[in-house]
């Protein structure tokens, strides 16, 4: 089932024409999922929240607006009386009417007006394959848009699009660095590389499904753990921090981290792409997730440098470089 967020990044973004004084309720339809932060920003204003017609928050001071009233419209639907390119729940604007493709729907797709769900008195226009970020209706998909979750399309360059990419690019590096790992002889390496590649594939299941991330497991170790031993080599590998990587440290450990830089990457992405008005992330728990990832890497980094996966990477007599030399390349 394709469910919407409706954020207070995107509420703002589609009431910024809106008189706000004047806005007595905001209407949503079924299944749109309305973050605190968006019902905080209406109950601010006093305007009541409307989710398929049932009324979900009944501002203090504002009074209940007659169905039709003009301002209260739908998440996805166009302002009455817009022209001309809008804005979408993600910032993005709308193609405007030139669009071989377009076909513009009733603002309601209950088959009301732009009040919120009352009869309009034509006839509603059919609706075609594909809804855009203005909720403009499209019967095939134009070549600049893709799909956001089932038939919503975004432009290709929406944040979430640019994320989905980016773990799509660390997956192939990953499976790139594992073969060479087994053809190496190293197959502990390649294994848990496996893991790596499991974890990336099921932040991406559940960013496109909308389903929360179940806690992160890799190695045999917890988030917690995970996060502990990254931050305290010494302790647990009695080797330090790297500082800085270098060409000494062999080719196990150059090689995974090509892999963390871009697990940063994409945690630096998916923030990016959830940030909200106050800084928290909208997916919290993915961002942690891809944190968690990247922690995971560095652990195999340590102890490919202390010579879990084969032989030690220090020379024969060699000794670790001094923990304090090494502190600032500490993961966060």
């Amino acid at each position: 089932m394709h469910v919407s967020v409706l954020t207070e990044a995107a509420l703002r973004i589609l009431l910024k024409d809106e008189d706000l004084d004047a806005l007595k309720e905001y209407r949503v339809a079924d299944g749109v999922i309305v973050t605190p932060s968006a019902k905080a920003y209406l109950i601010d204003h006093r305007i009541d929240l409307v989710v398929g017609g049932r009324r979900i928050i009944k501002a203090p001071g504002s009074e209940r607006a007659a169905a039709g009233r003009p301002g209260a419209e739908r998440l996805g639907s166009e302002r009455p009386g817009a022209k001309g390119p809008g804005k979408g729940p993600g910032g993005e604007e709308n193609a405007g009417g030139g669009a071989s493709e377009l076909k513009k729907r009733d603002s309601d797709s209950a088959g009301g007006g732009a009040g919120g769900g009352t009869g309009g008195g034509g006839r509603p226009e059919r609706k075609g394959a594909y809804s855009g970020p203005g909720g403009e209706s499209y019967e095939a998909k134009p070549e600049f848009m893709t799909a956001l979750r089932g038939t919503e399309l975004v432009f290709k360059d929406h944040k979430v699009i640019r994320l989905r990419g980016k773990i799509d690019s660390f997956e192939a590096r990953a499976l790139e660095t594992a073969l060479a790992f087994r053809r190496r002889g190293a197959g502990g390496l390649a294994a848990e590389l496996g893991e790596v590649l499991d974890l990336a594939r099921q932040i991406m299941r559940c960013e496109v499904l909308a389903e929360p991330m179940p806690p992160v497991r890799l190695f045999g170790l917890g988030e917690a753990e995970l996060r502990d031993r990254s931050h305290h080599p010494q302790k647990y590998y009695n080797v330090p921090h790297f500082m800085p990587i270098a060409v000494e440290d062999g080719e196990q450990v150059l090689m995974l981290n090509t892999l963390r830089t871009m697990a940063r990457e994409v945690e630096l992405c998916a923030y990016e792409a959830f940030r909200g008005d106050s800084g928290e992330p909208a997916r919290e728990d993915i961002v942690r997730a891809l944190n968690r990832l990247s922690s995971a890497i560095y652990l195999m980094m340590l102890r490919a440098k202390a010579g879990e996966y084969g032989e030690s990477e220090y020379g024969e007599g060699e000794a670790a470089p001094a923990p304090e030399a090494a502190a600032a390349s500490a993961p966060e």
